[in-house]
């Protein structure tokens, strides 16, 4: 029977479906060959189907009563993320179905799903039927939001609740470029001014909120932007990729890529392998295929669209040049001791391993953009300078080893190809952003996006005025 007791709540890994045995041998292939197809047929959807007792291998169905419950998030408390869960313990009154040896149980609910809200209750003593898979059957939550407000107990069995609800409310999106995911909001933008753009912004949260693209002084950029950040909060390495391949690469005055990367790029524990899925499976990338002939080759616009122009195409704190602008300066208290017990805790737990698809995957895309003559310039973000001396070197579980080797791996590879270069600006939190320039541990808030944009601008002029490598 699986050890449902884990060390900790973070470590996930591939779930799998087992066989229903039959009598016979040809009724035993039939089983298989269905049992192979419902588990294809579950990856592919978005919000999978309430679970039904006979296609649980090791999942529970449990009747419970709530013992205790985090705070409930709101859409607005998790941005720029769109996916949070909420963790609440239980007492287990009865099992509908599967095997459980443990009396209390800690479970992982769906409080927000693609930036819409649901409705979790809090109630304590309230009992509820839940159809759960144990925490380590659920790659799907590798890099969500995850609060938890309770005291952790490594002998209490962790769940994931096994249905994705549907939210009560969505974020609106502009018709025709849903993409199922945090790219969506900057879509309707980017392709009405991609005749335009010489320069891209990649990257995931860090990059979305930390490179201000508006701030460039370039080709009168701050009137009418060339510039433009394409980097989305939880976005990983393969769905970066495809955008690059899809979007920017075909973009008829591209010169320059800045690509932001860190551990979490490479870390297989924080991958979700959903999200590309997800990504070409979309009403929007539908409607691309749809009108291939007509979206591309782009043509070079006659008059350039100015940052005024676009302002109806926004749908949230995103710019006109892509970038999140955080409405507060910082989620944490304004004195860093204060701050420091939280930082302390969020910070408190590794898992990373380094994938070296996920990285040899990066390096065939800055090898092809280098044979396309598209600088680029590879560049980490600082992580709140605490994260220096904590046992996690940021949020998502990365260890000071794995920085400092992603590092050393991105500095060979600039070294190697004729036009990337790259720079440190994170140096495992010994850098020179204070506290003051964090929203929260891992990301910058306005001022400090705005300093690091100035460093990224000065950087490139020395690149392009010095030999490259030196």
């Amino acid at each position: 029977m699986t050890n449902y007791r884990k060390m900790h709540r973070h470590t996930v890994s591939d779930a799998r479906l087992g066989p229903l045995w039959l009598g016979t041998r040809e009724s035993k292939f039939l089983a298989a060959s269905l049992v192979a197809c419902v588990a294809f047929m579950l990856s592919q959807c978005r919000k999978p189907s309430p679970p039904q007792a006979s296609t649980l291998k090791e999942g529970l169905i449990v009747k419970a009563v709530r013992t205790a419950a985090s705070k409930n998030l709101s859409p607005a408390d998790i941005l720029p993320y769109h996916d949070a869960l909420v963790w609440q313990e239980y007492t287990v009154i009865k099992v509908l179905h599967g095997k459980l040896d443990a009396k209390n149980i800690r479970v992982a609910h769906w409080v927000v799903v693609d930036g819409g809200t649901l409705k979790v209750s809090q109630k304590i003593g309230g009992t509820a039927t839940l159809a759960l898979l144990p925490l380590d059957e659920t790659p799907n939550i590798r890099g969500v939001r995850q609060v938890d407000d309770l005291d952790f107990d490594a002998d209490t069995p962790c769940f994931v609740v096994r249905e994705k609800p549907t939210p009560l409310s969505k974020p609106p999106t502009t018709s025709g470029y849903d993409y199922m995911g945090r790219i969506s909001a900057k879509a309707p933008i980017f392709w009405s001014i991609r005749g335009q753009l010489q320069w891209i912004v990649m990257g995931n949260s860090h990059a979305d909120s930390g490179i201000d693209a508006g701030w460039f002084p370039l080709d009168g950029n701050r009137e009418c932007p060339v510039v433009f950040n394409l980097a989305c909060a939880g976005a990983p390495t393969p769905l970066q990729c495809t955008i690059l391949r899809e979007w920017v690469i075909p973009l008829p005055n591209l010169s320059t890529v800045i690509w932001q990367v860190d551990a979490r790029s490479f870390n297989l524990q924080k991958h979700n392998p959903n999200e590309v899925m997800n990504f070409l499976k979309s009403p929007g990338h539908k409607r691309e295929e749809k009108n291939k002939a007509a979206l591309w080759p782009v043509p070079t616009p006659a008059k350039r669209t100015s940052a005024q122009e676009l302002v109806p195409l926004i749908t949230d704190a995103h710019d006109a040049w892509g970038v999140w602008h955080y409405k507060i300066p910082s989620r944490m208290p304004s004195d860093p001791a204060t701050a420091l017990p939280e930082l302390s805790k969020e910070m408190s737990v590794t898992d990373f391993i380094f994938d070296e698809a996920l990285w040899n995957e990066f390096v065939s895309m800055v090898e092809e953009l280098n044979q396309r003559q598209v600088r680029v310039f590879l560049v980490t973000t600082p992580i709140h300078p605490a994260s220096h001396n904590l046992p996690a070197a940021d949020r998502d579980g990365s260890t000071h080893e794995g920085m400092i080797m992603t590092a050393k791996k991105l500095d060979a590879l600039a070294t190697r190809l004729p036009v990337t270069w790259f720079h440190d600006f994170n140096r495992d939190g010994s850098h020179d952003h204070p506290h003051a320039h964090f929203y929260d541990g891992d990301h910058l808030n306005n001022a400090g996006s705005l300093q690091l944009t100035q460093e990224i601008w000065q950087w490139i002029n020395t690149c392009q005025s010095s030999e490259h490598g030196q």
